[in-house]
């Protein structure tokens, strides 16, 4: 009979885990064989349990870099719009809600393309265009008489201009959010 394996709830936080637990077998390993006078071998091995426990660091270290970090540096760059569909969904598993289908309100269309039609590019920025968020409005606050300016990830499609569209975004929108292209600029041809 098999037994059934429990999946992690946060498979990244058991990422960090394995790193600590690798340092402190390497810290304990090390004191040991500075008071013993004496290194651990692996077993069926002539090599030391240390180095093979750093190896273990190592993998956890490539792991970090491959399921989360370097998709989470992708997703905060310029080079958000290479982000792959591996990475993309390797962010939804770790929680992060990235523009799917769902959210604009076109279900039979898959999250991945979704997000990538959300990655819009102009001369001074790639960034977010979210076809529900509304524009920038910078508001005073009347007692300090400061500026207050929300906290966006995304631009709303007023500030994002037509001419600056891949073919495939508008063909997309046209296809399923057409509401979208009618909320943007416009330049004096018309796109």
């Amino acid at each position: 009979m098999k037994k059934k394996i429990k999946q992690p709830e946060n498979w990244s936080q058991d990422i960090y885990k394995l790193n600590d637990i690798a340092d402190s077998v390497i810290f304990n390993l090390r004191k040991f064989e500075k008071n013993s006078g004496e290194v651990i071998k692996a077993p069926d091995s002539n090599r030391p349990l240390r180095e093979q426990v750093w190896e273990i660091k190592w993998l956890a270290s490539k792991l970090h870099e491959v399921l989360l970090a370097g998709p989470i540096r992708t997703v905060f760059s310029a080079d958000r719009l290479n982000l792959t569909a591996q990475q993309y969904f390797l962010l939804r598993a770790r929680g992060f809600e990235l523009f799917t289908a769902k959210q604009l309100g076109i279900s039979p269309v898959g999250d991945y393309e979704c997000y990538r039609m959300c990655v819009y590019k102009n001369e001074q920025a790639v960034c977010f265009m979210d076809p529900d968020e509304t524009p920038e409005v910078k508001t005073v606050d009347n007692k300090t008489g400061h500026k207050r300016i929300r906290i966006r990830l995304a631009h709303s499609p007023e500030e994002c201009e037509l001419k600056h569209l891949r073919p495939e975004q508008r063909e997309f929108f046209t296809k399923h959010r057409p509401d979208v292209l009618e909320r943007m600029k416009a330049d004096e041809t018309g796109y």
